[in-house]
């Protein structure tokens, strides 16, 4: 592949008409694929991104069900504020700690810790142990706002 062509001008009329005004090509003429997957992308993580809070009230239809709600964050990140009845299992003692999860494999799950990312470790470590019904409920945050919402519809 070629260099990226950049071109600069004084004359900035000129160079405006020629098209070549600061113009950086990042793939070769014509082949404009790229770029239309690359949008395509970003456009599908700002709608993902951009929820109504659907996983949260899913989250929170579970737990009025009966699901085990289990915060992964840490010990401290627990102390300074949790969800009622939330059991704390650190994302790193998963695995060791399986046996709290009970032996029902089918047992709703819901997950949550600061971002989701971390639940999302959990997720998989339960999905791998068998565990078919777990949910990663995202942020700590956005799971109290959910209830804090659906309190104030009931």
């Amino acid at each position: 592949m070629k260099p990226l062509p950049i071109t600069r001008t004084t004359d900035s009329k000129a160079a405006f008409r020629a098209g070549r005004v600061f113009r950086i090509r990042a793939w070769p003429a014509g082949n404009g694929w790229p770029g239309m997957f690359a949008l395509a992308l970003l456009l599908a993580a700002t709608v993902a991104c951009a929820g109504d809070g659907g996983v949260e009230q899913r989250a929170w239809q579970e737990i009025r069900g009966g699901a085990l709600l289990v915060d992964v964050r840490t010990p401290r990140e627990y102390a300074a504020g949790h969800l009622e009845g939330a059991l704390l299992i650190p994302y790193d003692q998963v695995k060791q700690r399986l046996v709290e999860f009970g032996e029902d494999k089918g047992r709703s799950i819901v997950l949550y810790c600061r971002s989701g990312r971390r639940a999302g470790v959990a997720e998989r470590i339960l999905r791998e142990a068998g565990f078919t019904n777990v949910l990663n409920a995202g942020g700590y945050e956005a799971m109290r706002a959910a209830q804090r919402h659906r309190g104030a519809e009931s």
